[in-house]
């Protein structure tokens, strides 16, 4: 979750981020409850979400491939790439389809103490190569979080992990130690005090990064921010976002001299949100 969402969003809960992609877009953790990210869900879905029960409420969705709809599959056979039907390809092995998402949530009040609690899985196949020489890892990953606010104050955490690289990437079946999986978390908390909220989260990631490399990837992302509400649903609000990504070894700027194995990043935000 950014610090956008701590701190603009009255609804802020968990969901899986850029930590399964960049800090600064944070979108493992924006004010949804579902798994959502502007990295990761860039296909076309259907899904059904549960009347609440007792507190609990739950959610599933699939997406068919990342190809959505665009039918560029033209009359290449299996040499195609980005053909929203493909199972097989030589030139696209390792793209994601049958993308299934479940997710099951808790909301409940004690006294002055509200908690939402949410977990759940996301799965999917991958495009084949059909000539053998490349072959990966059907992805499977976790997630789990919880939130509790009281007088005007909330934190919360999350963690996700399982067998995908970063950004729900299919993991190439490579051995010798090359197919680590990922695991990250987050911590976050915000405050609101009439018209005024202010929050903070922090988020690290590990995964395997590059595949030719015997180290691993690390992400980490820090935002804070604050909001004024203005009237219902439009509020003023400001952020600032840093994160870092690192692999030894791995160069991620090949511009310039030698091995640029980390980066960083820096956002401001300065705007005006509406919410309906």
């Amino acid at each position: 979750m950014s610090a956008t969402s701590w701190a603009r969003s009255p609804r802020a809960c968990w969901t899986a981020t850029r930590t399964w992609s960049s800090p600064a877009r944070a979108a493992w953790w924006r004010a949804s409850f579902w798994f959502s990210s502007s990295t990761v869900n860039n296909f076309t879905a259907i899904g059904y979400y549960t009347p609440q029960f007792f507190g609990f409420d739950a959610g599933i969705s699939y997406g068919a491939n990342e190809g959505s709809f665009n039918g560029i599959c033209g009359a290449g056979g299996a040499t195609f790439t980005g053909c929203d039907r493909a199972s097989s390809s030589t030139t696209d092995a390792g793209r994601l389809r049958n993308i299934v998402d479940a997710m099951l949530r808790y909301r409940g009040t004690f006294g002055p103490v509200g908690i939402a609690v949410s977990g759940g899985i996301r799965t999917a196949g991958t495009v084949d190569d059909p000539t053998g020489a490349v072959d990966y890892k059907s992805p499977l990953v976790g997630i789990g979080g919880i939130q509790v606010s009281f007088a005007g104050l909330t934190v919360g955490g999350n963690i996700y992990g399982g067998s995908a690289n970063r950004g729900f990437a299919a993991l190439q079946k490579v051995g010798g130690g090359g197919e680590n999986g990922m695991f990250g978390w987050q911590l976050g908390a915000r405050y609101t005090i009439g018209a005024i909220t202010v929050g903070a989260a922090y988020h690290e990631l590990r995964s395997e990064g590059s595949q030719a490399i015997a180290a691993n990837q690390r992400d980490r992302g820090f935002g804070i921010g604050g909001s004024y509400a203005l009237a219902p649903g439009l509020a003023l609000f400001a952020e600032y976002l840093w994160s870092k990504v690192s692999e030894s070894g791995r160069d991620f700027n090949s511009f310039d001299a030698g091995t640029q194995d980390s980066f960083k990043a820096q956002v401001g935000l300065l705007g005006v949100s509406i919410v309906w």
